[in-house]
């Protein structure tokens, strides 16, 4: 996904995975219902390419519907490069 505000948005109680996206320019990397505040590793085992080197995902670009920092929601596997068409077996390292 390329050249949108939020990448993401997500509602309580989100109990999915998102995993091996690339998102690219974006204002806003994730952003959540206000009562979304248990945390929450959206990629678990594997993670996303935001567009950012490592270490692949900036805390800062999570945000409540209300514009404050959601410090409660994540990426706990980012890559810091491109993710989403590479074959499972050739994925680069993660970062950390």
């Amino acid at each position: 996904m390329s050249g949108v505000s939020n990448a993401l948005y997500l509602q309580a109680p989100f109990t999915s995975l998102i995993r091996l996206n690339d998102f690219l320019s974006y204002s806003t990397a994730i952003r959540t219902s206000n009562d979304l505040a248990s945390l929450t590793d959206i990629a678990a085992d594997q993670g996303n390419y935001w567009g950012l080197p490592c270490p692949g995902f900036d805390p800062a670009h999570v945000r409540f519907d209300n514009g404050t920092v959601n410090p409660f929601v994540f990426d706990g596997r980012p890559y810091g490069e491109s993710v989403a068409l590479t074959p499972d077996k050739k994925l680069p390292p993660g970062c950390q």
